[in-house]
């Protein structure tokens, strides 16, 4: 069985990866982390910057951060255990990439954290999730974000 679990290196994302790790280890599966940086609609892939080096293509240089973001997060994560892990970035529209990506690597199960927007957040940057949710040929599992806020006493009103 393959699990996919596409992150977006949030604190959040790690509790998914824990999650996913335990349903892993109960099915036997394997795990892809699978990161997609969001790409202008009209960025030109022969856009170079200068580094100390010399010229370098801006993309190249973006995948080459994003490799290292995603091992320093796989890093960061002490839940995996003997749980087969590989990882992968991409770039482009993520729901159209996850989406892609689930279909060609012949994914059996999807695990994707909610960040929990509501209203106009939710209407201007859309929601990876529920598109998987709507869209994947595969189960779905959504995994909420942890509400960590503080909770004061609870005292009766003074009149």
């Amino acid at each position: 069985m393959k699990i996919l679990v596409p992150v977006d290196y949030s604190d959040h994302c790690l509790d998914v990866l824990e999650f996913a790790s335990d349903i892993a280890r109960a099915l036997n599966a394997a795990i892809s982390v699978l990161y997609v940086w969001e790409t202008m609609p009209h960025f030109s892939p022969e856009l170079s910057v200068t580094t100390p080096a010399g010229p370098r293509p801006l993309m190249e240089l973006v995948h080459d951060t994003a490799e290292r973001e995603m091992k320093e997060f796989i890093t960061r994560c002490n839940c995996l255990g003997s749980v087969p892990v590989e990882t992968h970035v991409d770039s482009g529209a993520a729901p159209s990439k996850i989406l892609q990506f689930i279909t060609k690597g012949g994914f059996d199960l999807v695990i994707v954290g909610t960040h929990g927007r509501g209203g106009v957040k939710h209407l201007v940057l859309g929601s990876v999730a529920e598109r998987l949710v709507r869209l994947s040929p595969v189960p779905v599992i959504t995994v909420p974000a942890r509400r960590r806020a503080v909770v004061a006493s609870a005292r009766p009103a003074s009149h």
